[in-house]
């Protein structure tokens, strides 16, 4: 069961890359999260940070900023 969650929240955080436009719950739902907030606790939990500031800091990186 972990390694599925953890298979998950690696194509979320893909996702999160990615796709500038998407929005947090559709990247949950693409994800198969079927709940928003257990999403983004479980992503904090793993990542270290919210899936919003994942998805900052990913773009910061792509500008070079």
């Amino acid at each position: 069961m972990q390694f599925a969650i953890i298979r998950r929240l690696a194509h979320a955080a893909a996702l999160l890359e990615q796709e500038q436009t998407c929005n947090i719950l559709s990247v949950a739902q693409r994800a198969g999260f079927d709940n928003p907030s257990h999403f983004a606790r479980t992503f904090r939990q793993h990542f270290g940070v919210s899936p919003r500031r994942w998805k900052t800091e990913q773009l910061r990186r792509q500008s070079g900023y």
